[in-house]
């Protein structure tokens, strides 16, 4: 379970809390600069903190990220958040929330995310209580490849407005590229809360707000500025100037960022400090943040209700007038900082406190991304399967030297793929284009040669709903047309399947379009994510990825999987990748080194459990390890078969049970082991194990499940209702993870 985020919001409760004033640079000419509180919306009145619930189900930790970045967010506005996974959330609380958040993926063909899904069916069931009032926006996270684009996402926000919820923003569907409308949901969303809630104020609160009454006196607390006590009479003196003066309100880019919320806002740390002594105290504000560069943030006035914004140049806001100030206790403050201008320090006869060195902040977004990959030599790329198969998977391994990422077992490399040149140069002669023609690469207007652009940027490969309604609406294509209409969802379900943009242009007398126009319609090409087969621990900057390669034949062509065939065909030794790590929280090694593992990984799903050998073998890890394993041949297809030998012998891996379902006349799979073994891993179970399912999502992972359940009730005794509960308990604890695609 996660527990509450709480921050700013949570010291704005009370007017005796930790201390934490505003500084208010003196206009031009004043006499003196001063400190002048802020009072912050409800707490002089006494009235509780606002909150908001921020709940996730995310699979492979998008979802959990966006999250957090909302709950901070909203910390920074004031709020009291509590951010949990849905799963650990108790849904008898939910008559409390007053303002809700949900971001959500879909999983599979529509289904919640494993951390989702009890709390899915429990807002879909009878037992569901009403919401009326209940503020809420969703964010949906998706794949438009697939039929059911979004619907997790899109049950929540219906279901939530069914039992009376109050929708705060519309609903945003993301696509695989969701930072920029996920980055938007969030700036619309919070700009109607705050409108909500200053509609709830009581009149006249809100310019109390504001600005407190000229000489008002502030509440006493304690407040220590580097160790020495503050004069009362000084800042009492100080802070009545100030109160009458005229104080300049900010006008162009501080304006449209105190109104906005700039995104590339960055919270402003509040230093420890050391030393205690009693001093004329503040009433707690929200906490101070920078939404754009050269300004400073000042909860308590300007055009946004409870906020403020100044130039960094202004007289008395040099530079050191945020840091400096901060609890009496010399602890680090979590909550808001108590903030005074070097200028008005001096009119109080305080010294100026000096600026503290720039830390890089620990939540800082990596380096590498999506929009900046590393680029990664290849150090090996080998095939592992044995002659005569008829598969082949790659073992690469790749450089991360000089790269600074890292990764624990259970996290993903994400790979940016090339698209097969010999499809793109198909495609530009069947459409008549030019390679060389100029074309748009991105929403700023940068151009590159088409050939390019198809090679590297665009995704060719794969035909979504969404494409085919473009296309239609764009070029009036009859027959797109046709296969969006209404009582059309079967054919067009099946046109969909395996065909590229070389069939739609083929099929639809699309020859000729504009290519510039048609490349607008394209989605970037989507990163691949591969389990990492290796552990830095055993292999210092490397990253090891086993791959099956994807070839086949549909509808009169042969057919290539974009990313398995780059690395295959197109990635040897001193070669480059682009990649970027994809941290995947909810697949983790216990915490406890002694907890026993079971690890359920045929095929390719097996990478990851690679990852956590090779870990508990360099950490010296004592818990037990039970691996089961499975592919078609023995002889041909057991992957890295030495390695495994070598860990049974050593004592690092426990126990191996292994399937190979061409091998027998029955086809026996890892389920079928599991069933065999039923009385020994229930055993495990009941002795604390954890257990990992890794692999395919259609067929193995719920034949496992259902092994699972059979397994709990069989050795354990229990129903299969009382047995799924088990189930969903172990999922509560994170005692049954998944990495299933």
């Amino acid at each position: 379970p996660h527990p509450p985020v709480t921050g700013a919001g949570e010291a704005a409760s009370a007017v005796t809390g930790p201390a934490s004033a505003t500084a208010m640079p003196s206009p031009a000419g004043a006499s003196a600069a001063a400190e002048v509180p802020a009072v912050a919306k409800g707490a002089a009145s006494g009235a509780a903190p606002r909150e908001a619930t921020v709940l996730f189900g995310s699979q492979s930790g998008n979802s959990q990220k966006l999250a957090k970045q909302l709950a901070a967010k909203l910390e920074e506005r004031g709020y009291k958040v509590a951010l949990s996974a849905m799963n650990a959330f108790k849904t008898n609380e939910l008559k409390n929330v007053r303002n809700l958040f949900i971001v959500v993926s879909t999983h599979g063909e529509g289904d919640p995310p494993d951390n989702a899904r009890s709390f899915y069916d429990f807002l879909h069931g009878k037992r569901a209580p009403r919401l009326d009032g209940v503020r809420f926006s969703v964010l949906a996270l998706g794949d438009s490849s697939y039929e059911f684009f979004c619907k997790t996402g899109k049950d929540f926000d219906e279901r939530l407005e069914e039992l009376g919820g109050v929708r705060l923003a519309p609903r945003v569907d993301c696509d695989v590229d969701f930072e920029q409308p996920a980055a938007a949901w969030m700036e619309s969303a919070l700009k109607a809360l705050e409108e909500a809630a200053a509609g709830e104020a009581p009149a006249g609160e809100e310019q109390e707000a504001r600005r407190p009454a000229n000489g008002a006196a502030p509440a006493a607390a304690s407040l220590a500025v580097n160790g020495a006590a503050a004069s009362a009479a000084s800042l009492q003196a100080a802070y009545s100037a100030a109160a009458s003066s005229a104080i300049p309100q900010p006008a162009g880019a501080a304006q449209q960022a105190v109104q906005g919320f700039a995104p590339s806002a960055a919270p402003v740390p509040a230093p420890a400090l050391a030393g205690t002594a009693p001093a004329l105290g503040f009433v707690p504000v929200f906490s101070v943040w920078g939404p754009a560069p050269g300004y400073a943030v000042i909860p308590g006035w300007g055009a946004y209700p409870g906020w403020a914004a100044y130039p960094a140049a202004f007289p008395g806001a040099a530079p050191g007038m945020v840091p400096g100030i901060g609890p009496a206790n010399g602890a680090a403050s979590a909550g808001p900082a108590a903030v005074v201008s070097p200028f008005a320090a001096a009119a109080a006869g305080i010294a100026a406190p000096a600026a503290p060195a720039a830390t890089p902040a620990a939540s800082a977004e990596p380096a590498w991304s999506r929009s900046n990959p590393f680029h990664a030599e290849v150090i090996e790329n080998l095939n592992l399967n044995g002659r005569g198969s008829d598969r082949e998977t790659r073992h690469v391994e790749l450089s991360l030297a000089g790269s600074g990422l890292q990764y624990e077992p259970g996290d993903c490399l994400a790979v940016i793929p090339g698209n097969r040149p010999e499809l793109v140069d198909e495609l530009i002669r069947e459409a008549g284009w030019r390679a060389e023609e100029p074309v748009p690469a991105d929403e700023n207007g940068a151009e590159v040669p088409l050939r390019d652009a198809l090679l590297k940027q665009f995704e060719i490969t794969v035909l979504t709903r969404p494409l085919l309604e473009k296309v239609a609406e764009a070029f009036g294509a009859v027959g797109v047309r046709e296969l969006l209409a209404p009582g059309k969802e079967r054919e067009l379900k099946e046109y969909l399947q395996g065909r590229d943009l070389l069939d739609l242009i083929r099929d639809h007398g699309l020859k000729g379009v504009p290519a510039r126009e048609l490349v607008r319609l394209l989605r970037k090409i989507p990163a691949r994510k591969y389990s990492i087969a290796s552990s830095l621990k055993a292999f210092p900057d490397e990253a090891h990825l086993t791959v099956r390669v994807v070839r086949y034949h549909a509808h009169g062509r042969d057919r290539y999987g974009v990313c398995s065939t780059y690395l295959a065909e197109r990635a040897q030794p001193g070669d480059t990748v682009p990649v970027y790590v994809h941290h995947n929280p909810n697949f983790k090694l216990p915490a406890d080194p002694g907890a026993p593992i079971v690890m359920i990984g045929p095929g390719t799903g097996v990478a990851p459990f690679r990852a956590f050998l090779q870990e508990r073998e360099a950490t010296g890890a004592g818990g037990k390890t039970w691996l089961f394993y499975g592919d078609r041949h023995f002889r041909t297809d057991f992957l890295y078969q030495t390695e495994w030998q070598r860990w049974l012998k050593d004592g690092v891996l426990t126990r191996m049970d292994v399937a190979f379902s061409r091998d027998t006349e029955r086809k026996v799979y890892v389920q079928h082991r599991m069933l065999e073994q039923s009385r020994e891993l229930f055993r495990w179970l009941e002795n604390g194990a954890y257990v990992y399912v890794c692999g395919d999502e259609k067929n193995m992972a719920p034949d496992v499940h259902a092994a699972l359940l059979a397994v709990l009730q069989k050795e354990g005794g229990l129903s299969e209702e009382a047995a799924r509960e088990r189930l969903d308990e172990l999922q509560r604890q994170n005692r049954y993870q998944r990495d299933v695609y």
